[in-house]
């Protein structure tokens, strides 16, 4: 029984194989580049850590960033508000 199952395995997993032992199925990502929203987000990420390291102009520079990416988001123009007013100071 388990030299059948075996087997029935083995012939499974070659089925699966392209002559050169290649899958015959590839992953193709259904988005080559990231959404806009992704790509604004991550820099927002980035401006937060600036920002809590003190580090306000690289701040600043995302938060532009963000704000190119995602006009109508109101937190990061708030945000950038708040660190240009802290540069000034």
């Amino acid at each position: 029984m388990r030299i059948l199952l075996c087997l029935i395995t083995l012939s499974a997993a070659c089925g699966c194989m392209a002559p050169g032992g290649a899958p015959q199925f590839a992953f193709t990502p259904l988005r080559q580049e990231p959404a806009p929203q992704a790509e604004a987000y991550s820099y927002y990420i980035l401006a937060t850590m600036h920002e809590r390291a003190g580090r306000l102009e690289e701040a600043a520079a995302a938060l532009e960033e963000v704000k190119a990416r995602a006009p109508d988001a109101l937190t990061p123009h708030v945000q950038l508000m708040q660190v240009y007013f802290r540069m000034r100071n």
